[in-house]
This record gives structure tokens, C-alpha cells and sequence, in this order.
């Protein structure tokens, strides 16, 4: 390389690299040689770190170039807000559903306990399942198209929405519990985690004493999502099928998980919910 006064001494093996003035890191730092090889002074170079470093001092200007820090910075999760919430309620294929087997006193009651709202957005007569955290935010809304016989509509596809896809502005999501909002103030031991959120109304109405959440799937228990169970005493009910799974995960979390599905003679993917209304 003609005309060069200064340049980076090129990597020949890590006795080339050097402790970094700035951040320590060793064997991390090119240092600046001149035309004869000779190295300036030991905090000319740069770091090979540019993201967490990027420390540079160039000999032709004397000065540090940069020095970057970087740090991670923690995304704070998205709400909805009032105006994204729906107002309408009890205009749902579900709610139709459950009011032909159930007084609609109680019906209405466990919908008013869980928030649930009713929209025509996406599909007509759609039940809204409001996660709402235990500081009474809310997270987003599952949004599911029912039959008139309470089951999920999934043909041509499965009908499921999410109520902040409809934001126009960005939304960073951070799901929590279905029913999370209920354990506010709540020091009783009848809790029980079950899968779906529809699990939760109909368990509800059996036993309105007891509080139920949903994880909204077998696999959705992020160890996030479960935290805020930490000092509760818990009782998990899986579908059918699905006991090793929650049986793995949940109990070294101190979380029991109730056998009665597996010993139930009923149909794999089963829940709770199928069992009671037999």
C-alpha cells in the first residue's frame, strides 16, 4: 500500500490485537503503525467492538472518533385505550349459546366479571375475551367467531382475531392471563388455570365462588405470563391429553395440576367445560 503515512497493522494471528483503552477488552484492539511498522502510542487504534465499544483514535487527527455505548433498552408493553375497547355486550353467538343452558342472570354475571364484549368487526356476533392484567390494563382482545352451538367457527379457517391488529399506531404486545384482573385483592385458594378463555365462563357458572384463568392454549405458558401466579396457590386443569406437558412445566413452579381429564372418560382435547356440561 503506497502513499500511507498511518494504517491499522494488518491481523496476522491475535498477537496483532491488543488490550482496548477504553473498554479492556483484550485482544480486541488494532493499533496504528507507520510506514516503517512501528506503533504509535498504545491508545491509537480501534476496537473491534463498534456496537459496545467503538472506540477510535485516529493519529492523522489526534482524537477519539467514537465511542459508542451500547445498552439494551427495554421495550414497555402497548395498552389499549378506552377507544379501542367495544362497548357492545351480550350480542354474541356465545353468549346466545350459554344463555339457553344457563339462567341469563348468571350468564350476564360471569360476562361482567370477565369484561367480555361482543363485536361485529370481523365476523357478525363475535365474543371479545378482554386480558386484562392484574393492575387492570388492558393487554388486547382474542377476538372469536362461535356457531349457534358454542363452537369455534374454523372452516374455510379458523376464526381468530386480535383486537390491537385494529390500532393504527405501533403496538408492542404483551399478553397476560385471561381473567388476570380478578386475582386483584383476591387471598382464597380456589384458583384454577385452564386452557381456553370459553372454559373459563362456563367453569364460572358451575362454580361462581372460584376464580379461573386461561393461558389461552397447551403451549402458551411463557414463564413471563406465569409470574404473576408466584404467592398464589394454584391448581391447573389441562384439556385431555395434555397433563405430561402442564405436568412438566407447572409443577416446578409450585403449581399442582389436576389429573381429573386424563382419568375422564371422554374424548382426547377435552376440557373442564366439556366435562361439566355432560
Amino acid at each position: 500500500m503506497e502513499g500511507y503515512k498511518y494504517r491499522l497493522e494488518p491481523y496476522k494471528g491475535m498477537n496483532t490485537r491488543y488490550t482496548c483503552p477504553s473498554c479492556g477488552k483484550k485482544k480486541n484492539f488494532a493499533r496504528y503503525i507507520d510506514v516503517d511498522g512501528n506503533h504509535l502510542g498504545d491508545d491509537f487504534g480501534r476496537c473491534n467492538s463498534e456496537l459496545s465499544c467503538g472506540y477510535h483514535k485516529s493519529p492523522t487527527k489526534n482524537e477519539v472518533v467514537s465511542h459508542k455505548v451500547f445498552e439494551y433498552k427495554k421495550i414497555e408493553p402497548s395498552y389499549l385505550r378506552n377507544g379501542d375497547i367495544f362497548i357492545d355486550r351480550y350480542r354474541d353467538r356465545l353468549f346466545d349459546y350459554l344463555i339457553e343452558k344457563f339462567p341469563v342472570e348468571k350468564v350476564i354475571n360471569v360476562f361482567e366479571k370477565y369484561k367480555m364484549r361482543s363485536t361485529d368487526c370481523k365476523w357478525e356476533k363475535s365474543t371479545v375475551f378482554y386480558q386484562i392484567d392484574i393492575k387492570g390494563r388492558y393487554r388486547t382482545g382474542k377476538i372469536i367467531n362461535y356457531d349457534n352451538k358454542g363452537k369455534r367457527v374454523k372452516e374455510p379457517y379458523s376464526r381468530i382475531y386480535w383486537s390491537h391488529n385494529l390500532c393504527t399506531r405501533e403496538f408492542n404486545l404483551n399478553q397476560c392471563l385471561f381473567g388476570e384482573h380478578l386475582l386483584r385483592g383476591y387471598n382464597d385458594e380456589n384458583i384454577y388455570l385452564v386452557e381456553s378463555e370459553k372454559t373459563c365462563l362456563i367453569a364460572s357458572l358451575f362454580y361462581p365462588e372460584s376464580i379461573f384463568l386461561a393461558s389461552g392454549g397447551l403451549s402458551n405458558l411463557s414463564a413471563k405470563k406465569l409470574e404473576v401466579l408466584s404467592g398464589f396457590d394454584v391448581e391447573a386443569i389441562p384439556d385431555k391429553g395434555g397433563y405430561k406437558i402442564w405436568k412438566d412445566k407447572l409443577e416446578p413452579l409450585g403449581i399442582t395440576v389436576n389429573t381429573i381429564m386424563e382419568e375422564a372418560d371422554i374424548y382426547d382435547g377435552a376440557d373442564i367445560a366439556d366435562l361439566l356440561l355432560l
